[in-house]
């Protein structure tokens, strides 16, 4: 057995050997699954496109008391602030004017 946690990242093609060398059961896990034609989640796992053998939503980890309901926290830097001027910059970052 394969378990492969953070899968939409595992369809890339020096995974994909991987898993097609073993003769093996995968499991994958991963919140944010992929339907693009090269790196497709659900076609690694022979799922039909969008269709999860099993999802668990946010809402129902957060009723079922495993997790907590998001809070946002602004945290202004300096840079959102005050921005950036190119003149400012270290010449190895300003990488020549176009």
């Amino acid at each position: 057995m394969i378990v492969i946690d953070e899968a939409h990242r595992s369809v890339f093609a020096k995974y994909r050997g991987i898993f097609d060398y073993f003769d093996s059961y995968l499991v994958g896990l991963t919140a944010t699954p992929k339907d693009e034609v090269d790196k497709n989640t659900y076609d690694l796992f022979n799922l039909e496109t969008g269709v999860p053998t099993d999802a668990y939503s946010l809402d129902e980890a957060i009723n079922d008391g495993f997790l907590v309901p998001p809070r946002a926290v602004s945290v202004p830097t300096k840079f959102l602030r005050e921005g950036i001027r190119y003149d400012d910059l270290p010449e190895d970052e300003k990488g020549g004017r176009r």
